[in-house]
């Protein structure tokens, strides 16, 4: 029997993660090996979505791969002390102004949303090689999460990543219905808990987006089930913890100065 191997990916603005179904249709975590030092590997459930242009190490080693890019949770620390040189809510800018090369105050040229994008999937995909079997076969089915307030070009440029990291066909799913998707699994009664008319609102407030997707329940003319129909997307781009952090610094700068 074909072995099924479907993946999950939550392509994140501040964290990115990393699941997977098993055998028997339970969904897991799996800890996501990564840079923590210059000689320090650690596993995490949270890879930071953070890159840092590499000017000064050397020999650095993940499992899968020699000299890598730093990325997550050292990157994130770097970042702090180093922001020219750090690449941080790439996905945000997927949604802004298309490809648009990053940082946009910096000495070096940069990289592209997409190309920092297809890093971090990257560095999940060889992750979930790395934690796996090696008689696991191939993927069957990869799912990886975008906003639902995502345009038609930024859904462009996130398969772009997908495929130029190695994964041909990915299934996208909005993360609002991701998360429903997820109410629905965990609560089998559904049906019982939901009555004709009701609505539900989904609320996704993430790093770079606030996502909201509005879901009616009605009832199908012939059988009497319950269905369940989204009608309404947020288009909340540019909007989200990292927007609301900078904000507040803003305002806190006109007030007492600079911080």
């Amino acid at each position: 029997m074909e072995t099924r191997n479907i993946v999950g990916i939550d392509l994140g603005t501040s964290h990115s993660s990393l699941a997977t179904l098993d055998a028997e249709g339970v969904a897991r975590l799996l800890s996501i090996p990564q840079l923590a030092g210059p000689h320090e590997t650690i596993e995490d459930d949270l890879l930071p979505s953070v890159y840092i242009h590499n000017q000064e190490y050397q020999d650095l080693h993940l499992p899968w791969q020699a000299d890598p890019p730093i990325l997550g949770r050292w990157g994130r620390d770097l970042a702090i002390s180093n922001p020219e040189r750090a690449i941080v809510s790439a996905k945000s800018w997927l949604c802004y102004k298309g490809d648009l090369r990053l940082p946009l105050k910096a000495e070096w040229q940069g990289l592209s949303a997409k190309e920092v994008s297809t890093l971090l999937l990257s560095h999940l995909l060889n992750a979930w090689e790395y934690k796996c079997d090696q008689d696991r076969g191939d993927i069957t089915t990869l799912a990886l999460t975008v906003p639902a307030s995502f345009d038609p070009l930024a859904r462009q440029l996130t398969e772009e990543a997908a495929r130029a990291a190695g994964i041909p066909d990915p299934v996208l799913i909005e993360e609002p219905l991701a998360a429903f998707y997820a109410w629905l699994a965990h609560n089998k009664d559904w049906n019982k808990q939901l009555t004709v008319g009701d609505s539900i609102l989904v609320c996704d407030v993430g790093g770079g987006t606030c996502d909201f997707s509005l879901i009616v329940v009605s009832e199908e003319p012939d059988s009497g089930e319950l269905r369940l129909d989204r009608i309404a997307v947020g288009r909340h781009l540019l909007l989200g913890g990292d927007n609301m952090d900078l904000a507040l610094a803003h305002s806190l700068a006109q007030k007492y100065g600079p911080l």
